[in-house]
């Protein structure tokens, strides 16, 4: 072998060993996941009537809290979705620009700084689960994301949509907490 080939038989295989270090680490990368917890309901429970459109004088968003985000975490965004709503998902809650230190907010809390985006009745607020009537319970998504990036280019009232596009690459971890909603107790029978 002559000696160029030798130093090109190296250059490639160094190149392999870092292209496959890298995709390794974006791999791990995806499967990070936050826990997301709540001091108002659990997992896989029913979402208490306080925080839904059947209280009007509260409806506040519920006290959320997440950890295990990774140590280069630069901010959060959090969505809340109805997936099992007539016409597709549904979206609640938008509120992104969560400044890194922040793991925690409290009921009906407005964070300093973040922002508010628009929900699908085109409101900058969160707005509780209201599923119809006569539907049986709805799951309501509680997502919480880490990202690499502040996201501060993004405009004020950002749809989810758009929050989603700007977070594209960005999302080193993401949880969620599920919770259930009825209008009518007989439908938890």
């Amino acid at each position: 072998m002559s000696r160029n080939s030798i130093i090109t038989a190296c250059i490639a295989a160094s190149v392999a060993l870092l292209c496959s270090v890298h995709v390794g680490a974006i791999r791990q990368l995806k499967h990070v996941t936050l826990t997301v917890t709540s001091d108002a309901f659990q997992d896989g429970s029913l979402i208490p009537r306080e925080y839904t459109c059947d209280v009007s004088e509260m409806n506040d968003s519920p006290q959320l809290r997440w950890r295990g985000a990774p140590a280069n975490t630069q901010g959060y965004a959090i969505i809340m979705e109805d997936r099992d709503a007539p016409n597709g998902v549904w979206t609640h809650w938008v509120m992104y620009q969560i400044r890194a230190a922040i793991t925690e907010i409290g009921r009906g809390a407005q964070i300093f700084n973040a922002q508010l985006g628009s929900n699908s009745w085109g409101n900058e607020k969160y707005q509780g689960p209201c599923p119809p009537k006569k539907d049986k319970a709805h799951s309501y998504h509680f997502r919480v994301f880490a990202l690499d990036t502040y996201l501060g280019d993004l405009k004020p009232s950002a749809t989810r949509q758009e929050l989603l596009a700007a977070m594209e690459g960005h999302v080193l971890a993401e949880g969620q907490l599920v919770g259930k909603y009825a209008r009518t107790e007989s439908v938890f029978k």
